[in-house]
C-alpha cells in the first residue's frame, strides 16, 4: 500500500499569512511489510538516506512509479533497503543488504563528503555490498556488529566487523567534523577492538564492560578503552560537544573507574545505580565525569551540548538524588517514587537547573529523545504508554496514548517551558526509529505503527492509514510553512503532474471523485470544477505564468505554471 500524505490544513485564508509556525508538513509510508529495524539521516545536500527492514519486497519508489527490491539472501527472506532520496522523496538510487538486522545500535551518519556510515547489530550473516557484489560477513556465535561505510553514490566502501563468543551489544555511533568514527556499547567476553590486521583483545573485567572505540574515516582502529569493575557502567546514549569532544551516558553500580587511560577516577553509587555522563577527548582522555543519583535505580539516557549551557542531560531517577555533590540545592525528590529529569551542567560540571516529572503509568521504550535547535531550544521524541505529562513546569498537561504505545514530540525554549506539542498513536504500538533536525530547523521522525495511525502536530494532523496485520515504517517532516504560507505540493492519494507545467495541460489522478478550485495567490478563483476518480486533465493555456493554488477536496497544493 503505498501512501504519501502532505499539507492538508492549508485553506483559502491561510494564503495571504506569512506563517512561520512549524506544522506537520509531510507523512510518508514505506508499505507494508517494513520492518522496525530502520533508520535514515539527511546529508549535506538535503538529501535524505533510508535504511528500511522489510521482508520479501519492497517499493524504493515513493512516487507514482515501481522500483521493486527483493530480499534474496536469507531462508526467512529478510533484508535492508538502503536508498537515497531528494528533498521531495524522488529516488536516487536504491541497493539492497540482506541478512537479519536489529534495531538497536542500528544508525546512518553522514561525512563532510556525504560518505555514508552504517552502525548495526547483526545475526549469523549479513551481505554488506548493496550492490550486485557478494561480499558477506559471518558472526562468531550470537550478536556481533559492524560498520558499513558506502560514497555518496552507495558504492560500497569497506565494513569492520567485531564481536566476541557472547552477545555484544552496540548501543550508539557518532562522526566528528573528521569523519572519524566513534561506537560504545557493552561486550560480554574476549573482543579485539582492531577490525584490522592488529589485534587489541580485551576481556571484561566483570560480567559486562562499557567501551568506546574510534575508527579513522577510511575505517582504521585508532584506539579503544573500556570501562568495567563491579560497577558494570552500561551505555544509553553518546553525543559530541561543541569542541567535539565525545560526551557518553549510561548507569553504573557499586564503584566504577571513568579515567581507564590514567589516574583512576572511581565513583561510587549512593543506590542500586547511578547515571553518569563522560566526556572524553578525540584522543580518549577523561576530560570530566558527572555523577548523581539516588537510592534506587538511575539512569541517564541521552545528553546534547546546548548554547545556553554546556550540557543538557535527560534521564530517570528515583528517591531522593544527587545532581550536584557540591551543592545539595540541586537535589530532587521523585514525587511518584520514579521521576523523569532534566539536568542543565556548565562547562565545570555544576548543575545550573534541573526539572523533574512524575511517570505516570508509563515508561519510556526508546531513549534518544533529545535534539537542539541550535538557538537554546530542545526537542524531546520518545515511546510513552497510557500516560504522560507534557509540561516540564509546575502545571500539568497530560497525553494519553491511544494503544499500547505513542509517541509524543515536545518543543522547551531556553527556560524550559513547553513551547509546542505533537502525538502519534494507533490503537497498537508504536514506537520511534530515528530522529534528524536540519539546520534550518526542520524536524524528522521516523517511526513504526500497525493499523491507522493518527499523527497531530499543534493545529494539523494526518491520518496514516494501514491494517492490524502488517505493520509499518513511516517518516514524519514538522517544519515552517513558506515565506508566503503556502507548502510545497506533495501528495496524498492525488498525483500532480507535471509541475512545474509548461504546456496547456496538469494532469490529476485522484484516488476519489473530487472538486478542484485554481486560484492565485490573493485568492481569487480562476478555474474550479470536478475530477473524476482516475486521471484528469485541466486545461490551464488561458493562464499566466506564476504561482498559483490548487485546492482539491480543501486541500491546497503549491502549483507553477511556466510558459
Amino acid at each position: 500500500m503505498k501512501i504519501w500524505i502532505l499539507t492538508l490544513m492549508i485553506g483559502l485564508n491561510c494564503l495571504a499569512l506569512k506563517s512561520q509556525e512549524e506544522k506537520l508538513q509531510m507523512v510518508k509510508s514505506f508499505g507494508e511489510k517494513t520492518l522496525n529495524n530502520s533508520s535514515f539521516t539527511i546529508d549535506h545536500q538535503n538529501n535524505i538516506i533510508v535504511f528500511i527492514g522489510f521482508s520479501d519486497s519492497i517499493d524504493a519508489d515513493l512516487g507514482p512509479g515501481n522500483h521493486w527490491m527483493h530480499a534474496t539472501g536469507s531462508s526467512y527472506k529478510y533484508a535492508s533497503l538502503i536508498a537515497k532520496y531528494n528533498s521531495k522523496l524522488e529516488l536516487s538510487w536504491a541497493g539492497i543488504i540482506n541478512g537479519r538486522i536489529l534495531g538497536q545500535g542500528l544508525h546512518l551518519l553522514t561525512d563532510n563528503s556525504d560518505n555514508i556510515f552504517i552502525s548495526l547489530r547483526f545475526e549469523d550473516s549479513v551481505e554488506v555490498d548493496p550492490s550486485s557484489v557478494k561480499k558477506n560477513i559471518y558472526g562468531q556465535k550470537e550478536l556481533d556488529f559492524a560498520v558499513i561505510k558506502l560514497n555518496t553514490d552507495g558504492e560500497f566502501q569497506f565494513v569492520k566487523q567485531f564481536g566476541s563468543i557472547a552477545q555484544d551489544f552496540l548501543v550508539d555511533a557518532c562522526l566528528d567534523k573528521n569523519g572519524d568514527i566513534y561506537l560504545s556499547g557493552n561486550f560480554r567476553d574476549a573482543m579485539d577492538f582492531d577490525p584490522g590486521s592488529g589485534m587489541d583483545t580485551r576481556t571484561p573485567g566483570s560480567p559486562l564492560d562499557l567501551f568506546l572505540i574510534k575508527l579513522n574515516n577510511i575505517g582504521e582502529y585508532a584506539w579503544g578503552i573500556q570501562f568495567g569493575g563491579a560497577g558494570q557502567p552500561s551505555g544509553n546514549g553518546m553525543n559530541l560537544d561543541l569542541d567535539g569532544n565525545i560526551i557518553m551516558t549510561g548507569q553504573y553500580a557499586n564503584s566504577s573507574n571513568f579515567n581507564p587511560r590514567g589516574t583512576a577516577v572511581n565513583k561510587s553509587s549512593k543506590g542500586d545505580r547511578d547515571f553518569f555522563v563522560a566526556r572524553y577527548t578525540t584522543d580518549g582522555n577523561l576530560i570530566d565525569v558527572i555523577t548523581g543519583g539516588g537510592t534506587g535505580l538511575d539512569y541517564a539516557s541521552q545528553v546534547i551540548c546546548t548554547n545556553k549551557f554546556n550540557l543538557n542531560v535527560f534521564g530517570t531517577f528515583n528517591g531522593t538524588a544527587t545532581f550536584d555533590p557540591g551543592n545539595a540545592l540541586m537535589n530532587m525528590t521523585a514525587a511518584s517514587g520514579k521521576d523523569h529529569f532534566i539536568a542543565f551542567y556548565d562547562t565545570n560540571g555544576n548543575c545550573q537547573f534541573r526539572a523533574q516529572k512524575p511517570i505516570v503509568s508509563s515508561e519510556f521504550i526508546y531513549y534518544k529523545p533529545l535534539l537542539n535547535s541550535g538557538n537554546n531550544e530542545t526537542w524531546f521524541i520518545s515511546d510513552f504508554k497510557n500516560k504522560f505529562d507534557i509540561d516540564w513546569s509546575a502545571d500539568s498537561l497530560f497525553m494519553t496514548s491511544k494503544g499500547l504505545n505513542d509517541i509524543f514530540i515536545q518543543k522547551l525554549d531556553m527556560n524550559n517551558q513547553l513551547k509546542t506539542s505533537g502525538q502519534i498513536g494507533s490503537s497498537k504500538t508504536d514506537a520511534v526509529l530515528s530522529t534528524f533536525l536540519t539546520a534550518k530547523n526542520e524536524l524528522y521522525i521516523m517511526g513504526y505503527c500497525y493499523d491507522s495511525c493518527l499523527i497531530r502536530y499543534e493545529g494539523s494532523a494526518q491520518l496514516l492509514r494501514g491494517d492490524s496485520l502488517h505493520g509499518q515504517v513511516f517518516l514524519v517532516k514538522i517544519a515552517t510553512d513558506n515565506a508566503n504560507g503556502i507548502r510545497d505540493v506533495s501528495f496524498r492519494e492525488t498525483y500532480i503532474y507535471p509541475n512545474p507545467v509548461n504546456s496547456g495541460l496538469l494532469y490529476i489522478k485522484a484516488g476519489n471523485n473530487a472538486h478542484y478550485e485554481l486560484m492565485d495567490l490573493t485568492g481569487k478563483k480562476l478555474l474550479s470544477g470536478e475530477f473524476k476518480m482516475g486521471e484528469s486533465s485541466l486545461n490551464i493555456e488561458t493562464i499566466a505564468t506564476g504561482l498559483y493554488v490548487l485546492k482539491i477536496d480543501g486541500v491546497g497544493y503549491k502549483l507553477i505554471i511556466q510558459k
